[in-house]
């Protein structure tokens, strides 16, 4: 994974439905689990669990460089299906 991840373009939502599609899976994260995601993306980790859904949907439809070192996750977690 850790070699693929520069060429991720986003995923380009077709539509609205699509998005909102995409937006209720990551939403089913826990809070750890978004805070997990983020920071793997270089994205904020902190603030209501809206906004962490929100910043991580945005930043897969259109990544941006965040010019932050992603940190380091530590804590292992169950997966759940995105």
């Amino acid at each position: 994974m850790k070699k693929n991840i520069r060429d991720f373009s986003g995923f380009h939502f077709a539509d609205k439905d699509a998005r909102q599609s995409m937006r209720d899976k990551v939403a089913k994260l826990m809070t750890a689990q978004l805070k997990d995601i983020s920071a793997l993306f270089g994205l904020q980790v902190s603030g209501a669990k809206d906004a962490l859904v929100d910043a991580l949907v945005d930043y897969m439809d259109a990544p941006w460089d965040t010019k932050k070192a992603a940190t380091k996750v530590s804590r292992k977690w169950n997966s759940v299906n995105v």
